[in-house]
């Protein structure tokens, strides 16, 4: 996948786009985060409301 501005090397990106990006199915992807522990880990957003 490459970073659609190169000085950009980073982004968050929703899964869906993940999974077409990759051409992988939702339990393809997570057989792959399995076996790679390298693969990078999806960010869980928490809203601030519920952390009261």
């Amino acid at each position: 996948m490459h970073p659609v501005h190169p000085i950009i090397d980073q982004a968050l990106i929703a899964q869906p786009d993940v999974y077409k990006a990759l051409g992988q199915t939702r339990s393809g992807l997570d057989k792959l985060r399995k076996k790679d522990p390298s693969f990078p880990k999806p960010i869980v957003c928490v809203r601030a409301s519920r952390l009261a």
